[in-house]
This record gives C-alpha cells, structure tokens and sequence, in this order.
C-alpha cells in the first residue's frame, strides 16, 4: 500500500503537524482507499488510523453517506482542484455537527494525479452563534467582539454598521476610515481593476445567496492592502440576514506563505536526485536548454561532459549495493565540490553523470575534467571501514557549436566520446570528433 509520505518531504513532521490540527484531515489515493488521516479525523469516524489505512467509504460509512462521498470524489477526480460542501453529520460519539467539508487533489512526484486530500471543518459552534446573534443584539455584540476572526456587518445602503475588534486588528484602518463599503473597498483594493472585478464578484454572489441558486456562500481569497502597507491574503465567507450582510474575514496569508514552502520544497525534490542530492535529468535538460540558447545570443561555447564511474557492476557485486551507493556519493562529492559557479553536475542515471560548462571551449573542458579524473583516482574509498580498492572515472568532452547545434547532438558527441574513452582503458578523457554538425 503506498502512503502519501512518500510523496512529501520529512513525512514524519507532517504527519506530526496534522497530528496538532483539531479539524479532523484525512488523504486517499485515486481508487478512493485512506492513505492516511490525524487523530481528529480518529475520533469523527471512530476507528483508529492502522484500521481505517487501505479501506474504502464503503467498508467504514453507512451506504447512504458513502455515497455522497464516493460521488463527491469522483467529480473531484473527474475536474482536479479544490471543491468545498457543507454537511450535516453525526460523529461516531452520536452528536450531530454541521461540518464544511474543504478538499482538493494532490499529485505524485511525476507530475500524475495522486489522490483527494480534505479537512472537515466543524462549524457547529458559528452555526449556533449566528443564531444566538439573531436572537440578541447584545449577545452578537458579546461573541463576535471577541471572535478570533474578522466580522464587518454592512445594510441595504452599503453602509457599515458593525465591525468586531479582530477586523479592526486585521485591516489596521480605525472605524472612521471605513463607514461605507465604497471608502473599505478603496482603501482594501487600490487598484481599480482590483476593486472592480471584487465589486462584481460579491454582487454576482450577494444575487445567487438572495436567489437561493447558492445555499451558502463560497469561500472566497482576496488580497487586502491594509492601512500598515502590508497586502495581506484574507478568505471572506458572507452570510445575508434580512437586510445586513454578514461578512467574515480570515487571515491566511501564513497559511499561504507555509503551503509555497511547501511547493518550492516538493518543486526542489523534483529537480533533484535523492540518493547523490544532485539534479536529475530533469533539471538537466531545463539547463541544457537555457544554456544552449544564452550562448546562441551570446555567441560562446557551452561544454557538456558525460562522466562514467568505471567497473562500477564489479564493485556492486563484490561489495554490495551499500557500497555501490557511497562510492556515488562519494564521486557526486567530487564532482560537486570541484565545479565552478554557473556550473551544472547532474546524476544522468545509474553511474553516469553529466556537467554543463557554459563560457568553456573544449579545450579548457578537457583540461578542467582531466583534472577532476586524476583527483578522483587518487581517493581512498572505503565501506565500513574496509577499503575497496582505487575508484576510477573516465570522461567524455563535446562543446557547442562544433560538436552540435542542439542539446541532443552535443550530449550524443559527449556520449560517444565517453564511449571511446571506456573502450581505449577507462580512466581517461576522451574528446568529441570535431565537425559534427
């Protein structure tokens, strides 16, 4: 059974960070069987973890509520993305809570879909609260003053008639400031596309809530310029009650800064290799081609290198895969180590290698590798303790423009020089025929 650890980085401080949401959070592959969830999500369906990893809806729900959730999976799988819906639910202690469910798709390393991750928010506690507000003004006063979310209330006439303390911590623009949704969006929304395409959405939703096309509101992300300077990201949920128009707005711009962390980090995986912490193949033909067309403009040389750990299936056998993997660490060192900035030193594959000299002729590349293969013979390797004997690397050299005029044929010129190298003895620096193009 995969798990979605191996799909992120240090799984073990995700899964202890989930461990600390109180929102119960579960993930599930394509096929719609639980990866994986927190302790909240535990107690929601009432079975530990080890009994829920590997089942469907099917085998845990009722068939009435596993269907709603396999046909809730199904057209998010059908159309990737998020999808929120709220519920009403009973939890496996018997009480019953209004929940939302927030869920979207995750994909794997290579880009495919992977499965439907989702948070179920309960918020049985705002339901009650919005209302205990309708029944007493003074008691709305009391808990929304207090709330740990923004609250701005507005009438019929666009006037603002009540903002909480948090709004007000929120947006740093003083009650005077903002007296009419005209001066918070001008002050919110400087820019007059902004503010306008904003204007329209929130119509288009205040008619649909109205209308009862939109049961509830849609959680919306805008991004608020607020009186310190700051633009800050604030999802904002709006609730129409008679005349007033509820809206609630939640900081998430951390929330948002922590998930791009997340992305560069699984992005940065994506372009490395995990044994060696090189770049792959990957990240090698995005350089080849960037490079390749700088020195087109520019008019200089790009060399390209193609590296081959020597005997390298003799030293697997006779020591074992262990070995086999320090002695790439081992060479990935070197290699990394030796080259210059604006350099690029890739694993191509199994014990091949491929460096990207840009602003180098053949000539200074010959020199430079040739210099790298004699340091590298001269290595004392060893596992556990147990020297395995001189490690040797023979290399291939082509350049651009003499050897190709594509990344394609100056890395097959490399290659065949690589080639020639291994078959004239190994342990040696083998040139690209000139003239190839």
């Amino acid at each position: 059974m995969n798990d979605i650890s191996s799909l992120l980085p240090d799984a073990l401080l995700v899964g202890q960070l989930i461990d600390t949401v109180p929102s119960p959070v579960f993930y599930k592959d394509v096929d719609g069987r639980y990866l994986g969830c927190n302790t909240a999500f535990e107690s929601f369906c009432g079975l530990q973890r080890e009994k829920l990893l590997g089942k469907t809806v099917y085998e845990i729900w009722p068939k009435d509520l596993a269907d709603t959730y396999q046909a809730a999976d199904l057209a998010l799988l059908q159309k990737p993305g998020f999808q929120v819906y709220e519920a009403a639910l009973q939890y496996a202690d018997g009480s019953r809570h209004d929940v939302i469910f927030h869920r979207a798709t995750f994909k794997k390393r290579d880009g495919s879909l992977g499965g439907i991750a989702g948070v179920v928010w309960d918020v049985t506690d705002r339901k009650r609260a919005e209302q205990a507000l309708r029944r007493s003004e003074e008691r709305f006063r009391r808990i929304v003053e207090n709330a740990p979310f923004g609250v701005r209330v507005t009438d019929a006439k666009d006037s603002i008639v009540f903002i909480n303390r948090r709004f007000e911590e929120l947006v740093r623009y003083s009650p005077e400031q903002m007296t009419t949704l005209e001066q918070w969006r001008s002050l919110a929304y400087p820019d007059p596309k902004y503010r306008a395409a904003l204007a329209g959405q929130q119509k288009r939703d205040s008619a649909l809530l109205q209308s009862g096309e939109l049961a509830h509101s849609p959680v919306r992300e805008v991004h608020v310029t607020c009186g310190d300077g700051v633009v800050r990201d604030m999802e904002v949920v709006v609730a129409l009650e008679d005349d007033l128009v509820y809206a609630v707005f939640n900081d998430v711009t951390e929330r948002n800064r922590a998930e791009q962390a997340l992305r560069d980090v699984l992005q940065a995986e994506a372009l490395h290799d995990p044994l060696t912490t090189l770049f792959n193949r990957r990240y090698l033909d995005q350089a080849l081609e960037r490079e390749f067309a700088r020195a087109t403009r520019s008019g200089k040389p790009v060399a390209v290198v193609m590296a081959d750990i020597d005997h390298f299936k003799r030293i697997n056998d006779s020591f074992g895969h262990d070995c086999g993997d320090e002695v790439l660490r081992t060479i990935s060192r070197q290699l990394s180590t030796r080259i210059r900035k604006g350099d690029t030193v890739c694993r191509y594959g199994g014990e091949e290698f491929t460096l990207l000299f840009p602003d180098t002729s053949l000539e200074s590349a010959w020199e430079r590798v040739d210099r790298f293969r004699q340091a590298i013979r001269e290595l004392s390797v060893s596992i556990d303790g147990k020297p395995i004997g001189r490690v040797t690397v023979s290399f291939g050299v082509a350049a651009f423009p003499e050897h190709g005029d594509t990344p394609d044929k100056v890395l097959k010129a490399a290659d065949e020089a690589l080639l020639r190298a291994k078959t004239e003895g190994r342990d040696r620096v083998a040139a690209a025929y000139r003239f190839r193009i």
